[in-house]
C-alpha cells in the first residue's frame, strides 16, 4: 500500500504559460468518459473554479457524467451529450460545435486525449485551448502540453495529476490533489430507502462490494471469490454487505448472491444508480471493489477501500492512496491493458479472497 498526499505538486514548477483570469469569463471543460477519470477530474474543476472565481463553468459530459458530477458547486452548468460525446439531440458534431459557439466560451480546458475532444473545442471557437499534444490534436490546441515522459518515453501518469497539469499551464496556483463528489438530500433520502428496503438499520456496520467493471471481464475478480469476501466480512465484523451492480451486471449480481452463504445483499441492477451510491459508499465503513470507476467515490469520501487490480497498470490510479491497498499480482504478460484476457486470467485468479480480507484489516478494520 502506498499513499501520495494531497498537498505535493504534481506539476512542473518553473514558471506556466499562464492566461489572465480577468480576460476569461466563460469555460468550457470538456470532461472524461469513464467514471473513475470523472472523480479524478474534480480536483482540475475545484482549481479552474478557484483560479478563476468570476468566470462561469460549464462541463461538456456524456450522460454518466452528470450523474457523478451533478451538484458540484464549482460547475455552473452542463452540456450533455450522447453516448459518442456528439450532439446532445441529433448525434452530430457539428451541431454540438454550434450549440457550443453560442455560448462564446473563452477558455477550453480538454480533459480527454482523443483528436474528437480538441475538435468539440475548436469547433466551439473557445479563444483557449489547452490540453495535451497527440493525435493530430496540435493545430487545434492554443496552450499544448508535451505528453509525460520518462527518460524520453511516453508514460503514464495517475489522471489526477494528469489533469491538474492542464489547470499549472492556464496559471492555476492551487493544485490541491483532494478529490471531492457532492450528493443532494434526494440522493441521501433515496440512499436509505434502498437501505432500509434492503434490512440494512442506520446503526449497522455497512460494506460495500463493486464485483463488475465495464471495461470488461479482465478487470473482473470474479462474483464467488466477492461472495467469499462478503461473508468474511459477516463473519468477521458482524457488517451488512451490499453490492452494487451496475447496467448489465445482472449475472454477476445472480452469481454472487448464490454464492454467498451468508446473505450478501445483491439488489437489481439500476437499484443503487451512480447518484445514489454516492451518499451509500460516504455512509460505508468500508468498500471492496474490482479496478472500476464506482471505487474512486470511497477515495473521494476517505473511506477504507481494497483494490483488485488485474489487466490495468496502478500509475493511472497511483494518487490519493491514503486509505487504500491496492492489490496486484506481479506476473509476466502484466499489466496488459487489455479488456479480454486471452489466456489464464493469472493476474486476478493469484488474489485471494483471504489476502483481500487481510488487506481491509490492513486498513483498520476490525
Amino acid at each position: 500500500m502506498t499513499s501520495n498526499s494531497p498537498r505535493e505538486n504534481p506539476v512542473p514548477t518553473d514558471q506556466p504559460p499562464g492566461v489572465d483570469p480577468s480576460a476569461i469569463g466563460r469555460i468550457l471543460l470538456i470532461a472524461p468518459s469513464w467514471v473513475g477519470d470523472l472523480v479524478m477530474a474534480t480536483p482540475a474543476i475545484r482549481a479552474l473554479a478557484r483560479h478563476f472565481e468570476d468566470a462561469e463553468l460549464t462541463a461538456l459530459v456524456r450522460p454518466v457524467g452528470a450523474d457523478v458530477l451533478e451538484h458540484n458547486p464549482h460547475i455552473a452548468g452542463f452540456v450533455i451529450a450522447d453516448r459518442r460525446g456528439r450532439g446532445p439531440e441529433s448525434g452530430n458534431g457539428r451541431q454540438l460545435g454550434r450549440l457550443l459557439r453560442r455560448s462564446n466560451f473563452d477558455l477550453a480546458v480538454i480533459l480527454p486525449n482523443s483528436f474528437h475532444a480538441a475538435l468539440i473545442a475548436w469547433r466551439a471557437r473557445a479563444g483557449h485551448r489547452v490540453g495535451y499534444v497527440g493525435q493530430w490534436r496540435s493545430p487545434l490546441l492554443t496552450v499544448r502540453l508535451p505528453r509525460p515522459r520518462e527518460n524520453g518515453k511516453v508514460v503514464p501518469i495517475n489522471m489526477v495529476d494528469r489533469y491538474l497539469r492542464l489547470c499549472w499551464a492556464v496559471g492555476c496556483e492551487d493544485l490541491s490533489r483532494a478529490e471531492e463528489l457532492f450528493a443532494s438530500d434526494e440522493d441521501r433520502a433515496n440512499a436509505a430507502s434502498v437501505l432500509e428496503s434492503a434490512g440494512v438499520a442506520p446503526g449497522d456496520r455497512l460494506a460495500v462490494l463493486i464485483p463488475g467493471a465495464s471495461f470488461g471481464p479482465a478487470k473482473q475478480w470474479g462474483a464467488a471469490k466477492f461472495a467469499r469476501v462478503g461473508d468474511g466480512l459477516i463473519e468477521r465484523y458482524g457488517m451488512r454487505v451490499i453490492a452494487h451492480v451496475g447496467p448489465g451486471e445482472g449475472a454477476i449480481g445472480d452469481a454472487l448472491a448464490a454464492a454467498s452463504r451468508r446473505g450478501v445483499i445483491v439488489p437489481p441492477p439500476k437499484t443503487i444508480d451512480l447518484k445514489v451510491l454516492k451518499p451509500m459508499i460516504e455512509r460505508a465503513e468500508l468498500v471492496i471493489s474490482n479496478d472500476t470507476g464506482p471505487r474512486h467515490y470511497a477515495v473521494a469520501y476517505d473511506i477504507p477501500n481494497v483494490a483488485i487490480l488485474g489487466p490495468t497498470s496502478r500509475r493511472y490510479i497511483d494518487v490519493n492512496l491514503d486509505r487504500t491497498a491496492l492489490l496486484q499480482a506481479d506476473v509476466p504478460c502484466g499489466p496488459c491493458q487489455r479488456r479480454v484476457c486471452p489466456d489464464d486470467h493469472a493476474c486476478m485468479d493469484q488474489i485471494t479472497p483471504e489476502q483481500v480480507l487481510a488487506a481491509a484489516a490492513s486498513l483498520g478494520i476490525s
